[in-house]
């Protein structure tokens, strides 16, 4: 028990209350006295008001529709009156991300929103994984555009150096996704942009990687999580950088471009029909031992380059072209 410092309100006298007691008598006056004890304050209850409900509903809705820009409006709107709302702060980051194109990428304010979310206190598992999901999909969508700008385009002066920053914006909008949550599908991206199979592609990543350290160590520490945690995955790049076992013999680089095109081929025409699996089935018995042989000579890698291994690349790159086209193309007469 312990006692408060008080004055009596009929004698004035000085006295010591216990703080365990509703009502005290003064021992000098014999006055009771009641004690009256303030309530301890409560959490306000986080309440929405009207206009805050009704515009976050038609900022969602905005967004279902692949309206971006009146979602970003709204969800403004809605942190105009709540600031605290991380619903809104993710919304924002999402729409304000689709907006983005070659010239002006946004995917830094996105990151922005993400980070005040977050600070506020995002920890909701649901919500959290929505918006990784989302995070993913816009550095998706950002780095095929300029993969694809590149390709068309990489030929005209300061092409490379315009889309640069932007595929930049989309590895740190994954590397933020990275840090919030260990996601496998935010490592494989990651490591995919960054060392994507094809050569045109690779040029932005290659770039980036050698001029930004930070950049570099996220690489490194998705593929070291991905090789440490996902078997499926170390198994798939092995496959990937297999099998070519006499071009890689001969050309002496399993990334040479060569090399490339014949896995491309294997993976693309090969693999998908009864023949091409039973060749593939079959070389893989025979193209070590080939490989060993021609690794020891020269000679035997000039000539195997000549005779075997660029007419097969020059088949195999047509029967891509002409793969790939055919897919593409809406026009043709489909059976």
């Amino acid at each position: 028990m312990a006692l408060i410092a008080a004055n009596c309100p009929s004698c004035g006298a000085d006295i010591q209350i216990p703080d365990d007691r509703d009502s005290f008598d003064c021992k000098y006056c014999g006055q009771k006295i009641m004690i009256e004890r303030d309530e301890p304050a409560t959490a306000p209850q986080r309440t929405q008001s009207p206009d805050v409900k009704n515009y976050l509903a038609l900022a969602e809705t905005a967004a279902e529709s692949g309206n971006s820009e009146d979602a970003e409006k709204y969800f403004s709107l809605v942190l105009e009156r709540d600031p605290g709302n991380v619903t809104a702060w993710i919304g924002k980051a999402m729409a304000a991300g689709w907006q983005s194109n070659i010239r002006t990428t946004r995917l830094d304010e996105s990151a922005n929103y993400i980070k005040r979310a977050v600070k506020i206190g995002l920890k909701d598992p649901t919500q959290i994984g929505e918006m990784i999901d989302g995070m993913n999909s816009l550095a998706n969508a950002v780095t095929m555009a300029n993969w694809k700008h590149v390709k068309e385009f990489h030929e005209v002066e300061g092409t490379i150096g315009e889309c640069l920053p932007n595929v930049q914006q989309a590895v740190e909008l994954l590397g933020l996704a990275w840090s919030i949550k260990k996601d496998p599908t935010i490592a494989k991206n990651i490591a995919y942009i960054l060392n994507p199979e094809d050569k045109v592609d690779r040029i932005l990543g290659k770039f980036l990687m050698e001029h930004n350290p930070p950049i570099l160590q996220l690489y490194n520490q998705c593929v070291q999580w991905l090789q440490a945690n996902d078997s499926q995955w170390v198994a798939e790049q092995k496959k990937a950088k297999s099998g070519c076992f006499v071009a890689t013999a001969t050309m002496g680089d399993d990334e040479h471009p060569t090399v490339v095109i014949l896995r491309q081929f294997r993976d693309e025409l090969l693999e998908t029909s009864t023949a091409g699996r039973t060749f593939i089935n079959a070389y893989y018995k025979i193209g070590p031992y080939i490989a060993d042989v021609i690794r020891q000579s020269d000679l035997l890698k000039r000539l195997s380059y000549v005779l075997l291994v660029k007419p097969v690349s020059l088949l195999a790159e047509w029967s891509l072209c002409y793969s790939r086209r055919n897919r593409n193309d809406p026009n043709r007469e489909r059976n």
